[in-house]
């Protein structure tokens, strides 16, 4: 979360969050308190903007930006087991409120195949193995591996990994907290998102300098999209999304990340 007196950025991965960032700077004194967060601390701000991109595109950047041995979620899906059991037991042993997410994490361990997942993340330019990734992901047991709240939730068998983190990122932290354990379908889904987001802008990749110009103007600051236009940071070497889906995949997408696609009216992207 990154915050000013006016207004809260909320940052969620492979969104051009980084270049957001950077490029608010030069407008407002930034605080940061954690980083891919929803709200912390009950802080409380008139303008709070959310980076979005559409899914199709931000699986192949999360999967891409792994394949350059970069990001939390390859971290954690490439370290031995015992490094998982350790990493885990850090992040959720003095925390007992979090122990029912961590337990269930802890449970997954003995069976994660950190090797199986490196060969996934070999060649960002191997359309099969990218498929393979977003399956195993979206499958059990993958999707208890991540390492993240995503492992421990019901909701991974409904739902992708980048709705969960979505509803995360949009709200304050303390209602993710107590309704994450209770959320099992899209329509929980979609009913979290409507009565818990927090956004009064979304700060779209496909558009990202034209969106930041419009929000800027919330805050009186009428900036020319030209003066927005930098070279973005943390980016991904891939191909265009049509070169790594296939039907299958392009439809499991469609099907668990659909409370983000009709929410935000993404279709698959053109070639």
């Amino acid at each position: 979360m990154h915050y000013s007196d006016e207004l809260i950025f909320l940052h969620l991965q492979k969104t051009g969050g980084n270049h957001v960032v950077s490029l608010l700077e030069q407008y407002f004194n930034l605080s940061q308190k954690g980083k891919h967060t929803g709200i912390l601390g009950g802080v409380s701000r008139p303008h709070v903007w959310v980076g979005i991109r559409n899914p199709w595109d931000w699986y192949v950047s999360l999967w891409a930006y792994g394949c350059q041995s970069e990001g939390s979620l390859w971290a954690y899906l490439t370290a031995s087991r015992v490094q998982s059991m350790i990493r885990l037991t850090g992040l959720y042993g003095g925390r007992p409120p979090s122990w029912p997410i961590g337990i269930r994490q802890l449970k997954a361990v003995p069976f994660k195949d950190a090797d199986a997942w490196r060969e996934l993340y070999r060649d960002a330019s191997d359309p099969q193995a990218f498929r393979r990734w977003l399956r195993r992901l979206h499958s059990h047991p993958g999707q208890r591996q991540t390492g993240e709240d995503y492992s421990a939730m019901p909701l991974a068998s409904t739902c992708g990994l980048m709705t969960v983190r979505y509803l995360e990122i949009v709200s304050d932290d303390h209602n993710w907290k107590q309704h994450r354990l209770q959320l099992r379908s899209p329509e929980d889904a979609e009913n979290y998102r409507a009565k818990y987001s927090a956004a009064t802008r979304f700060i779209r990749t496909e558009n990202l300098e034209a969106d930041l110009a419009v929000a800027l103007s919330d805050t009186n600051r009428h900036v020319p999209v030209r003066e927005l236009r930098k070279v973005p940071t943390n980016r991904s070497r891939h191909h265009s999304p049509a070169y790594y889906y296939d039907d299958e995949t392009r439809s499991l997408v469609a099907h668990r990340d659909r409370v983000i696609i009709e929410t935000h009216g993404y279709s698959f992207p053109n070639p």
